[in-house]
C-alpha cells in the first residue's frame, strides 16, 4: 500500500508543477498581492463572488513548489463555499500549521490541504505555505480598521485604500482625485428607471418605502441625485451598515430599524440571491429588475390588497 506521506507529496507536487489555478480570472471582483521575502514568493490572488459565496479564484505569481502548490490546492478547496466558511478553513489550516490543531476530525474540512500538516517539519517552508491562506484572509477582512468585510467601504480614506488596489490591479495612471471624477462622469451614463422611482415615491400615502442597496460611499451622490433618497421613509446603504445584501445581518437591521412584522414586508430585488436570503426572514418578495416595472407594480398592488 502507498504511503499516505508519498500520496499528500504527490499531490503537492502535481499542483506545484501543473497547477489550472494558475492563470487570469476574468472579471474577477477582488485582488490582492502576497509576498514572502524570505523566500522570493510573489503571488496574485483574484476572487470572483456570487452573493457571499466564492464563485472562482485564480492565482499568478512565482515562487518555490511549496508556495505555488499551498495557493492552487487552497483555491480547490475554498471554491463554492461561503466567505464565512472559507474563513474558518484558513483559520484551521493555519492552526494546523502552527500545530495548535492535530485532531483528525477537526482537519478533515482541510480537504486535500491536510497534504500540508507536515509542512511544520521545516521551518524555512511554513511561511511558503502559508502564503496564500494569509492573503486570502487579508483579503476578506479587508478593507479598513473598523473590521468590515470585503468590498466595504464608508469614508474618503476608505475608498482611498479601495482606489489603490482598484490602481495597482488595472495599472491605472490617474491619482484618486482624477478618478473620483472620471468615476462620477461614468456613473452618471448609468440607465435611471425614473418611473420605478417615481412609482416607489407615490406609494407613501399607502405605505412606508424604503432602499436597500450594497452600495461604496462613492456612489451615494449618483443615487440621491437620481432616487432622491429624503423621499423614502427608511434608507439602508451597506457601506454604513458594515454589511451587504444577502449577508442576514443586514435583513435583521432592516427588521430592528422600521420595527414592521415580517408579513408586512415586500421586498424586492433583482439577484435571486438576495430574495432568498429575505425569504428565509419570512419576508415576502419579488424577483425582478427595473425592467420588468409591471411586474413590480403588479407584486406591490397584490400586496397592499392582501
Amino acid at each position: 500500500m502507498e504511503d499516505l506521506t508519498d500520496v499528500y507529496n504527490d499531490l503537492i507536487m502535481e499542483h506545484s508543477m501543473n497547477s489550472y489555478n494558475k492563470k487570469k480570472l476574468e472579471n474577477a471582483d477582488y485582488s490582492e498581492i502576497g509576498h514572502n521575502p524570505n523566500c522570493g514568493d510573489e503571488i496574485t490572488l483574484e476572487l470572483k463572488l456570487n452573493g457571499d459565496k466564492i464563485e472562482d479564484m485564480a492565482f499568478s505569481g512565482h515562487g518555490c513548489a511549496i508556495s505555488q502548490a499551498s495557493t492552487s490546492i487552497m483555491i480547490d478547496t475554498l471554491r463554492g463555499k461561503t466567505i464565512e466558511e472559507a474563513k474558518e478553513i484558513i483559520k484551521t489550516f493555519i492552526e494546523m500549521i502552527k500545530r495548535e490543531i492535530t485532531d483528525e476530525e477537526q482537519l478533515k474540512k482541510l480537504e486535500d490541504a491536510i497534504a500540508f500538516k507536515n509542512v511544520s517539519n521545516m521551518p524555512a517552508r511554513v511561511k511558503c505555505a502559508l502564503l496564500a491562506w494569509h492573503t486570502l484572509e487579508d483579503m476578506l477582512n479587508k478593507n479598513d480598521e473598523n473590521g468590515k468585510g470585503i468590498g466595504e467601504v464608508n469614508d474618503d480614506i476608505d475608498v482611498q485604500k479601495w482606489f489603490e488596489r482598484i490602481k495597482l490591479k488595472f495599472n491605472l495612471k490617474c491619482d484618486y482625485d482624477e478618478f473620483c471624477k472620471v468615476y462620477q462622469e461614468e456613473s452618471d451614463k448609468i440607465k435611471y428607471y425614473k418611473n420605478v422611482v417615481e412609482f416607489a415615491h407615490s406609494l407613501k400615502s399607502k405605505c412606508k418605502i424604503g432602499i436597500l442597496s450594497n452600495l461604496m460611499a462613492l456612489d451615494k451622490i449618483r443615487i440621491d441625485k437620481h432616487y432622491n433618497l429624503s423621499k423614502f421613509d427608511y434608507v439602508w446603504l451597506s457601506f454604513e451598515l458594515n454589511c451587504r445584501k444577502p449577508n442576514e445581518e443586514i435583513y435583521k437591521i432592516v427588521e430592528e430599524q422600521c420595527k414592521i412584522s415580517k408579513e408586512n414586508i415586500l421586498f424586492i430585488d433583482d439577484k435571486l440571491e438576495n430574495i432568498e436570503a429575505a425569504q428565509r426572514r419570512g419576508w415576502n418578495v419579488c424577483l425582478a429588475s427595473a425592467l420588468e416595472f409591471e411586474k413590480i407594480k403588479e407584486s406591490v398592488y397584490v400586496f397592499l390588497e392582501d
